[in-house]
């Protein structure tokens, strides 16, 4: 019987070694290898992305109907749940959906406005790539929006008197 004898790389070398394909324990040793190099959390990176395309003037418009689109859909339901199936029709043709959609559910996720419900629906767009693919229900946390409500509010009744 013969074995497969286990060999050890410095990290960043690529060049074949005398492992033997389809050695598990030299699978893992690369796969481990492998996996150390990626960063765990891409949190930050995709946060930034969705500032920049959220906070960018040009982009204030179509976020606004964007953020009116998905609240409406989802104040039409009985449960306060929406998908993008339902806010899509709600969208004036000149709104830039592809790049905007994400972004602003983004931040309404983040903000608390929206929670996911663990639940998914197929895709009605077949107009796009995601045609039948599995996008989830978003619930409407009317408190949160009550309160970001307030406190824009009370932030506009302070500038005005500052």
């Amino acid at each position: 019987m013969t074995t497969a004898r286990r060999v050890r790389r410095a990290p960043g070398t690529v060049a074949a070694t005398g492992a033997v394909a389809g050695d598990p324990a030299a699978m893992a040793d690369e796969v481990s290898r492998l996996a150390v190099v990626l960063p765990l959390d891409y949190g930050d990176e995709l946060a930034h992305i969705t500032r920049v395309l959220t906070i960018d003037p040009p982009n204030k418009s179509h976020v606004d109907e964007i953020v009116k689109a998905i609240i409406s859909s989802a104040l039409m339901d009985p449960f306060f749940q929406t998908t993008a199936n339902r806010w899509r029709v709600l969208l004036p043709p000149w709104v830039r959906r592809g790049s905007m959609n994400g972004a602003t559910v983004n931040v309404l996720l983040n903000m608390g406005i929206l929670v996911p419900t663990g639940r998914y629906v197929r895709c009605d767009d077949t107009t796009s790539r995601n045609a039948n693919k599995l996008q989830p229900i978003h619930a409407l946390d009317v408190i949160a929006l009550r309160d970001l409500l307030a406190r824009s509010a009370d932030a506009g009744r302070s500038a005005e008197t500052a």
